[in-house]
């Protein structure tokens, strides 16, 4: 692993809702922003993930066992 990853400041934010959770991973002092994400519909059948890496979206609807 190269040192400069070992220095590297980073922020994670997360807001959690009743039923969804929101997350920032942003990259200090630079303000940049690394990654962002969401889940929607936790705990239902057809809850759905979505993230954002280097501005491209990825969306991927998810089925658990454990969903009501």
């Amino acid at each position: 692993m190269e040192d400069h990853y070992l220095c590297q400041k980073l922020i994670l934010a997360i807001n959690a809702g009743s039923s969804s959770l929101k997350f920032q991973l942003i990259r200090m002092p630079e303000e940049e922003l690394v990654t962002k994400g969401l889940v929607e519909r936790i705990g239902l059948k057809d809850s759905i993930f979505t993230i954002e890496v280097d501005g491209e979206k990825v969306k991927n609807s998810t089925r658990y066992q454990g969903s009501c």
